[in-house]
């Protein structure tokens, strides 16, 4: 997982280090989806969860993203 924090400065680390960060927004992003992504929130408590390849179709010749991951996605988020 790649660490994001608001100004742009990139932290390399794993989702077993929690870091603390004040006074600037907390980015969480890279290989997250929905089997991954509430343990990932719970240990790193972020601002913001960045999606995107996590959620897109299994089948390389459909474009954009499957809604069914999407919901999945944020009902893990919010559960």
């Amino acid at each position: 997982l790649r660490l994001f924090v608001s100004e742009g400065n990139m932290i390399k680390g794993y989702i077993g280090v929690c870091i603390e960060i004040t006074e600037k927004k907390l980015f969480l992003a890279g290989g997250l989806n929905s089997g991954n992504v509430a343990a990932a929130v719970k240990c790193v408590q972020p601002d913001v969860v960045d999606i995107s390849s996590g959620v897109e179709y299994e089948d390389v010749l459909i474009k954009g993203k499957d809604e069914s991951k999407v919901k999945a996605f944020i009902n893990a988020v919010n559960n």
